[in-house]
């Protein structure tokens, strides 16, 4: 399973929804989906994401701890319940 963290990504680095959603040319509800979790971006987008984020955020913010990938996304292993 795939988590997007980009309702902390937004809050660390002090970025709008409204502000990331004009950057990167999606409709603000697409961002407020994938902020909810109840949809997941395809991987351009999350590069577009982070390339967003480090274009609009908080200069000092971005300086101490550029965005990454490993920041946007985590991984997780399903477990599958077996009969």
């Amino acid at each position: 399973m795939i988590t997007f963290h980009l309702g902390g990504l937004l809050s660390r680095y002090k970025v709008t929804g409204i502000a990331l959603a004009n950057e990167i040319g999606v409709d603000k509800s697409t961002v407020s989906r994938w902020r909810q979790g109840s949809q997941l971006p395809s991987l351009g987008n999350v590069n577009q994401v982070l390339i967003a984020i480090a274009k609009l955020g908080d200069e000092d913010r971005l300086k101490a701890h550029p965005p990454t990938m490993a920041d946007a996304l985590e991984w997780h292993l399903q477990q599958t319940e077996k009969n």
